[in-house]
C-alpha cells in the first residue's frame, strides 16, 4: 500500500460517530434541497448509500465494525464541502467515501482477491490493486475461504510493525481496523499462541479501533465447560495481557501499555472502579484533545483489571447447560485431543480430574464402538492408544482395546468395553 504522510495508527482515531453521523445527515439533506441530482452526482449518491445504512442499522447493538469504518471519514473533509451555502471541491472525499461504501456492501462490478494477493498488499509488495475490491474482500471474512488466513498473516507479520514503524496512513488505518474486528470476533476458534499474540500485540489497538474486544475475551471464557477449563483459560488471557508490548503514541507523548495496566492495579485497591480508572489516565499527561486514545486506554486497564481479578463472566457455560449438553460437549473435546498423539496426555488430565467430568475413560471409549475397525489405520490408533492408556496406569497391564479374532480373521472390541 503507497505510504501517505507516515503517521502512527492512533493518530486517525480523533472522530465522534455522532459527529459523523450528523454532518453525513446534513449533507444529504442539503444535496436534496440543492437539487444536485447531476451535479457531483457520485459524491452525493455516495453520502446518500452511507446515510441510508446507518439509518437501518444503527439501532443495532452489534454495529461494532461498520459504525468504526463510518467513523473513519474525515470530519474536516466533510465540513469543507459545504460552506456558506455553496458546494465545493471534495479534495479526495468521494474516494474515501467509496471505500468506507464498499465495506458496507456497495460494490459494484467488485473482485474477490485471494489470500496471495491479500498478503502481498497487506506488506507492501503489491500497489497495483483496487482499493474498494480490497476493502470489500476483506468484508467477506465470514463466507471467503480465506478469510481467516488473512488474519493470521497479519498477527504474524503486520503487527509488530504497527509497534515499530511509523508508516500507517489513512487506507492502512481503515484495513487494519478491519482486521482487527475480524480477529476479535474470530477469537474462541484460534490456537493458543494466535490468541497470545494477539493479546500481546494489538489488545490497545483493537479496543481503540472498536472491536468489541472484552465481549470477545469474555465468551471465550464463559465457553469453558468447568471451572478448572475457565480458570486455565483466564490464566492464558492474564498471562498474555500482562506481556504486552504494545506502546501508545500521540503527539509527543509515548505510553507503555504494560507499565500502565499493571501500575493502576498496584496502585488502587478497588481495582475494577472505573472512575478511578479514568482519574489515573487523566493523570498521565495525554493531550486534552485524545479522547479516543483515553478512552481506549481506560478500556484497556479494564479488561486487565477484570481479567486480573478473574472477573470478566459472572459464571461460565457449566452452569447453563444440562448434564448431557456438558457430556457432548466434553466429546467433542476429547475427539480433538485423541486426533492428534501430541494431545494424549491432555486426555488423561481430563480422565484425572473428576470436578465437572461428564466421561469416563470407559463411557469416551464405548463411542468409539461403532469404529470400522476394517480399517487398517483405526487399528493402528487404537492399539498405540490402548498401550498409551496401559502405559500411563489407566488400564491393566493385560487390558487391551481391541483384539484380533481368529475364527473371522477380523479385529473386535474388547469384551470389556461393549458388555
Amino acid at each position: 500500500m503507497p505510504e501517505i504522510n507516515p503517521v502512527k495508527f492512533e493518530s486517525f482515531f480523533k472522530n465522534d460517530f455522532e459527529k459523523i453521523k450528523d454532518k453525513i445527515f446534513f449533507l444529504d439533506s442539503f444535496g436534496i434541497k440543492q437539487k444536485f441530482v447531476c451535479e457531483n452526482y457520485n459524491f452525493w449518491q455516495l453520502i446518500r448509500f452511507i446515510k441510508e445504512e446507518i439509518e437501518v442499522k444503527d439501532s443495532r447493538v452489534d454495529w461494532f465494525v461498520e459504525k468504526a469504518v463510518i467513523t473513519m471519514i474525515d470530519l474536516m473533509k466533510l465540513d469543507s464541502v459545504v460552506k456558506n451555502d455553496q458546494f465545493f471541491a471534495d479534495d479526495g472525499l468521494s474516494s474515501d467515501l467509496s471505500v468506507v461504501a464498499a465495506f458496507l456492501n456497495q460494490v459494484p462490478n467488485s473482485t474477490i482477491y485471494e489470500l496471495d494477493k491479500i498478503k502481498k498488499i497487506l506488506s507492501g509488495k503489491d500497489v497495483d490493486f483496487d482499493r474498494r475490491s480490497f476493502i470489500f474482500t476483506l468484508r467477506q471474512d465470514v463466507n471467503h475461504p480465506d478469510g481467516r488466513d488473512a488474519i493470521f498473516y497479519f498477527v504474524n507479520n503486520i503487527l509488530d510493525k504497527l509497534n515499530t514503524e511509523s508508516d500507517c496512513d489513512w487506507y492502512k488505518a481503515m484495513v487494519y481496523i478491519i482486521l482487527f474486528h475480524i480477529a476479535f470476533k474470530h477469537f474462541d476458534s484460534f490456537a493458543e499462541d494466535m490468541q497470545v499474540s494477539l493479546l500481546k500485540k494489538g489488545l490497545f489497538k483493537a479496543v481503540i479501533a472498536g472491536a468489541p474486544v472484552r465481549d470477545s475475551l469474555a465468551q471465550f471464557l464463559y465457553d469453558t465447560n468447568n471451572m478448572t477449563d475457565f480458570l486455565i483459560d483466564n490464566k492464558l488471557l492474564f498471562d498474555a495481557v500482562s506481556s504486552n508490548e504494545e506502546k501508545i503514541y500521540y503527539q509527543e507523548k509515548v505510553l507503555d501499555l504494560k507499565t500502565a495496566m499493571s501500575d493502576f492495579v498496584e496502585k488502587n485497591d478497588d481495582v475494577l472502579n472505573t472512575s478511578l480508572m479514568v482519574k489515573y489516565v487523566e493523570s498521565l499527561g495525554l493531550a486534552v484533545d485524545a479522547g479516543p486514545v483515553k478512552k481506549a486506554l481506560v478500556e484497556s486497564i479494564n479488561i486487565y483489571s477484570l481479567i486480573h481479578e478473574a472477573k470478566l463472566i459472572d459464571h461460565n457455560s457449566s452452569q447453563d447447560l444440562s448434564e448431557s449438553d456438558l457430556a457432548f460437549r466434553q466429546t467433542e473435546k476429547l475427539l480433538l485431543l485423541f486426533a492428534n498423539r501430541v494431545h494424549w496426555p491432555e486426555m488423561l488430565e481430563y480422565f484425572k480430574e473428576k470436578e465437572g467430568n461428564y466421561l469416563s475413560v470407559l463411557s469416551f471409549l464405548r463411542g468409539f464402538s461403532n469404529a470400522d475397525l476394517n480399517d487398517e489405520a483405526a487399528v493402528e490408533k487404537l492399539t498405540a492408544f490402548g498401550q498409551f492408556l496401559r502405559t500411563s496406569g489407566f488400564l491393566k497391564d493385560n487390558q487391551d482395546l481391541i483384539e484380533f479374532h481368529e475364527s473371522d480373521n477380523k479385529f473386535h472390541w474388547a469384551e470389556w468395553i461393549t458388555k
